[in-house]
């Protein structure tokens, strides 16, 4: 439950090893194609001199204590990598022994920045410059081990305008796409995905067909 990675040596817990060793086996086995949702969750200790926080995350308000993933120094990234590439070496082996993941999505709704995925109150190009960062990473590090599970880029159920009107904190799912599209082939094009939140407008309504604001 140790690996070296760039030099710097990465620990896994064995406890938490063993009990996502259980439940995804028992989902394998169960025909269950399963697809991992990759977060930084915040301890209650956090501090933005934490490697695995992103210096400008607001730690006090991030509203669900999610943060963006720190990648500014050779430690915090070795750390990222090498979470990704030990969860693709056990859980993409062939006999399936453990499980079976197909699957990352890196971060959640990274178009509502403020609330999923905080670095602060930021541009979308600061956001597209740091995301395709992550999700080229995750894409490589997953890629080490077997070239099947996807790395996604997840968005919420918004579209040509963000999801909701603060500034710096949100913006429209589709300029977002956009920018990661031309910032990944500006960097060497990869294979990564698209991971959309089918919701309706109302997310407490479910009958999509009443949606006002969605064309036909």
């Amino acid at each position: 439950f140790t690996r070296e990675i760039n030099g710097h040596t990465v620990r896994f817990s064995p406890k938490v090893i063993a009990d996502w060793d259980a439940d995804l086996k028992r989902m394998t086995d169960d025909g269950i194609n399963v697809v991992a949702v990759f977060l930084n969750q915040l301890p209650h200790d956090a501090k933005n001199s934490d490697p695995l926080v992103h210096a400008d995350t607001d730690i006090e308000n991030a509203p669900f204590r999610l943060a963006a993933f720190n990648l500014d120094n050779a430690k915090s990234t070795s750390m990222f990598v090498g979470a990704l590439s030990f969860l693709a070496e056990r859980y993409s082996r062939a006999d399936k022994k453990y499980g079976w993941i197909g699957g990352y999505i890196i971060g959640n709704e990274v178009d509502s920045h403020w609330t999923w995925h905080n670095m602060g109150p930021v541009d979308m190009e600061t956001l597209a410059q740091h995301h395709i960062q992550e999700l080229r990473l995750a894409w490589l590090a997953v890629r080490q081990h077997h070239a099947d599970p996807g790395v996604y880029l997840s968005l919420t159920h918004s579209w040509a305008r963000p999801n909701s009107r603060a500034e710096l904190k949100n913006c429209a799912g589709k300029d977002l796409l956009v920018r990661i599209t031309e910032l990944s082939r500006a960097g060497g094009d990869f294979g990564w995905a698209v991971a959309y939140h089918p919701y309706p407008q109302n997310l407490f309504e479910p009958r999509f067909w009443n949606d006002q604001m969605a064309m036909f």
